[in-house]
């Protein structure tokens, strides 16, 4: 068979007949080598798939890499551009905002430059009436009456004066005639509803003692002298009188304070019936 394919001539089987078997295993020998071939044709095919494969992922990878350092810096230039677009537009808006600065102090400086142009019409004017009334003060100067009547203006600021006081004085010493009254119902009505506490009787006979002293012996002296004091001889003492006035308020003041507090003390339940007045002193914190 081998030498059939061979193309080798045997005289002997070259005689012989070519049976039906021998072309089988021939044609069977046929399909063996091209399945052969064929099997080599797919391993080189495969291979060369391989080849191609692994260039075009080496070159996608190296391709994508590429891609991607562009990319990267495409976005370090464009957040560049950004961060340089907004600086620009940040140094555009302050200068818009000096240039409106600037234009608001322009018209500021143009208003000033009109009011001083006004202002110094009128110290002009006013230049001019005061010249004129130098003048006429000079001949007031030049006349007998200025002292008499520098004399009756100062007499005059004194006697306002001396009733500015009197009113002060005499407002203080009703203010303090109010109080008084006022301190007295209270202490009445305390007197009325405790009764029976000694401790209470005793505080408030004190009040009442403090009371009667601010109206029947230091308020009506003081009144007259209040009255009087734009005559001699009390207008010599005008400030002293005023001081008596205000300290009397200020006593006035004081008493109805405490009473008020003894209110608060004894309508707490703290009154103690069996206190004497010597005890005041050591409760009067709790009042």
């Amino acid at each position: 068979m081998i030498k059939f394919l061979l193309g080798v001539t045997d005289p002997e089987s070259a005689s012989k007949t070519v049976s039906q078997q021998d072309f089988l295993e021939f044609e069977n020998s046929i399909y063996e080598r091209m399945k052969d071939v064929q099997d080599i044709a797919r391993n080189v095919q495969s291979d060369q798939i391989s080849f191609l494969n692994t260039n075009i992922t080496i070159f996608l990878t190296v391709a994508g890499l590429i891609l991607a350092g562009v990319g990267i810096f495409a976005s370090v230039v464009l957040s560049r551009i950004k961060t340089a677009n907004i600086k620009a537009q940040q140094k555009m808006d302050e200068a818009n905002t000096l240039m409106a600065t600037a234009r608001e102090l322009n018209e500021q400086a143009n208003d000033t430059i009109v009011e001083l142009n006004r202002k110094h019409g009128e110290l002009d004017a006013k230049l001019e009436v005061m010249e004129l009334r130098h003048k006429d003060l000079g001949k007031i100067l030049e006349s007998k009456d200025l002292e008499s009547k520098l004399q009756t203006l100062e007499k005059s600021a004194n006697l306002t004066s001396a009733l500015e006081k009197q009113i002060k004085a005499m407002f203080d010493l009703q203010h303090c005639s109010r109080v008084i009254s006022e301190t007295e119902r209270l202490l009445r009505r305390l007197k009325r509803t405790y009764e029976d506490n000694k401790f209470a009787q005793n505080a408030i006979r004190d009040h009442l003692e403090q009371c009667y002293k601010v109206v029947q012996v230091e308020s009506p002296p003081l009144q007259v002298e209040v009255s009087y004091m734009l005559n001699l001889p009390y207008r010599l003492k005008i400030d002293e009188i005023v001081k008596k006035a205000n300290d009397l308020l200020q006593l006035s003041l004081s008493i109805s304070q405490s009473s008020e507090e003894l209110k608060e003390y004894l309508d707490s339940g703290n009154g103690d019936p069996q206190l004497s007045f010597d005890d005041l002193e050591n409760k009067r914190e709790g009042f």
